[in-house]
């Protein structure tokens, strides 16, 4: 086991960064001046923070030793490496930017930008490409992890990877197949909880506890596969309708944006104020209406085929579902399939 502090990265060393910062530089184009000794522990925090929950314990332990080792026989690896040392230094310039910006000294705090300081939107223009590199690089981890599970074999023993062979939407991919989120990895790790809490409970309750339990964990089965399409449309689009009032996001033509208080409006590619709350409340709608359409083409496939999905019977015939499913004239009659 590696017995490194908390303050010592665990994929970048001191002796490849005094001279010139070379080791920083084949990952981002820093100043020949940047310090290890000062990004070291913004590294590090990255590193245990948000790198090591999702790779598992035992991957993040075996990949640190193997490059602490200085390992290169292995081109799996020094993939894995390579892809980890891109992703923690940006959001370790990211996580700390505001800290890095200023030094922190015992007779208090000191400006080392001096009179070239950089515009308010060319700053925050920054430090949004750094989070968007730096969260799509972990998202090309996990999409790495997965494509090479035979030969990484101990990602399977992280929670991550628990959660995601066990939910409908595995990847950012599948969620971009039914919602559009711009390729942003960052949105959603954020989506992630409320992901998990639709398929816990609120879809148990839409189409039984038995069905649901197939669609998250049995999807390669033909039968549960042919539903998948309508399971994630409704996990996704129920999942955005909750988080849209917490996380304040709003879709633009540029693609979706998460609000935060630094937004500016000016060249920044932000908003320069949060979405009143009848925007939210009609975007809220939408993702309502969209994610009842696809349960109700789910429970109304379900029952057309009633002897292929038996678990359907759970629920009953005579379900609010069938309101979600069929539309009615004035007259009260049924008339069409939605």
């Amino acid at each position: 086991m590696l017995n490194i502090m908390l303050t010592e990265p665990s994929f970048f060393k001191k002796e490849n960064n005094t001279d010139g910062a070379a080791e920083f530089k084949k990952c981002l184009p820093v100043n020949v001046n940047t310090s290890f000794t000062t990004l070291a522990p913004a590294i590090a925090t990255v590193e245990q923070q948000r790198l090591k929950p999702i790779l598992g314990a035992p991957l993040f332990t075996e990949a640190a030793t193997y490059y602490a080792n200085g390992g290169t026989n292995d081109d799996v690896k020094n993939e894995l490496v390579a892809l980890i040392q891109m992703a923690v230094v940006r959001l370790a310039y990211w996580d700390s930017f505001d800290q890095l910006s200023v030094i922190m000294a015992d007779n208090g705090i000191r400006d080392e930008n001096g009179d070239n300081r950089a515009y308010r939107y060319q700053v925050n223009a920054l430090k949004k490409s750094l989070q968007r590199q730096g969260f799509n690089y972990l998202n090309q981890i996990v999409g790495y992890c997965s494509d090479h599970i035979l030969a990484l074999p101990l990602f399977r023993q992280s929670e991550y990877f628990s959660v995601m062979e066990s939910s409908t939407i595995r990847s950012l991919k599948e969620m971009e197949s039914v919602v559009p989120i711009n390729g942003d990895f960052f949105l959603f790790a954020r989506l992630r909880e409320y992901i998990r809490e639709t398929e816990l409970m609120t879809l148990p309750f839409r189409v039984g506890q038995q069905l649901a339990t197939q669609l998250t964990t049995n999807r390669q089965e033909a039968r549960i596969n042919t539903l998948l399409r309508s399971a994630q449309g409704f996990v996704a689009h129920w999942s955005m309708a909750e988080a849209v009032p917490f996380l304040n996001v709003i879709l633009t033509a540029q693609g979706p944006v998460v609000m935060s208080e630094e937004s500016t409006g000016s060249n920044s590619g932000e908003v320069a104020n949060a979405p009143r709350p009848e925007q939210i409340g009609a975007l809220q709608q939408r993702h309502r209406d969209m994610a009842e359409r696809y349960i109700g083409q789910l429970v109304t496939y379900c029952k057309q085929h009633s002897d292929t999905y038996p678990e359907i019977a759970e629920i009953g015939l005579d379900t609010e579902h069938e309101k979600t499913a069929l539309r009615r004239d004035n007259r009260g009659k049924k008339t069409f399939l939605a």
